[in-house]
């Protein structure tokens, strides 16, 4: 029929083929580099993750470093005033060791001679019932609470060597 039409077609389809190729391999090309800028972009957190883990290991041996000279300081200091007591005799740590006794023996005794003179008081008027449930309030119960929680808890678990204490 017409003549040529057969090339024609061929080299339309031919064309055609050629260029879905191009297109597909254009395509292929650009997931590539999308692939290759994601794994580059990946690869960043992961350094980015790894540069922070480096810190933290960093601060906390620089911590655990710190700590360590703060406890060579106090065991240095407690040395020191250690051999100071007893260059200067056994008296003066003695002394040293009765202050916070004595001042709260000192302070016990006021308290009761305090509370022993409201009730003296109340023995007179006549109203020494009501006496004793007056002179003992919360503040009360919460200096004893103190007092038992220093002199038996704090320093039993300090012999024990407890974290707690």
């Amino acid at each position: 029929m017409f003549p040529g039409l057969e090339t024609l077609l061929g080299s339309l389809l031919g064309g055609a083929f050629r260029l879905g190729q191009a297109i597909l391999d254009a395509r292929e090309k650009q997931r590539e580099r999308e692939h290759e800028h994601d794994m580059t972009a990946l690869q960043g957190d992961l350094a980015e993750r790894a540069d922070e883990r480096r810190l933290k290991e960093l601060g906390l041996v620089n911590a655990y470093q710190y700590a360590g000279q703060e406890l060579s300081a106090v065991q240095a200091g407690v040395q020191a005033q250690a051999s100071e007591a007893q260059a200067a005799g056994g008296w003066v740590a003695s002394l040293s060791a009765s202050v916070r006794p004595i001042v709260t023996y000192l302070l016990v005794l006021f308290y009761m001679a305090n509370k022993g003179s409201v009730v003296a008081a109340s023995w007179h008027s006549g109203d020494l019932a009501s006496a004793f449930l007056r002179i003992y309030s919360e503040t009360d119960m919460a200096l004893f609470s103190s007092i038992l929680g220093f002199w038996f808890v704090d320093r039993s678990l300090r012999r024990k060597g407890s974290p707690i204490g």
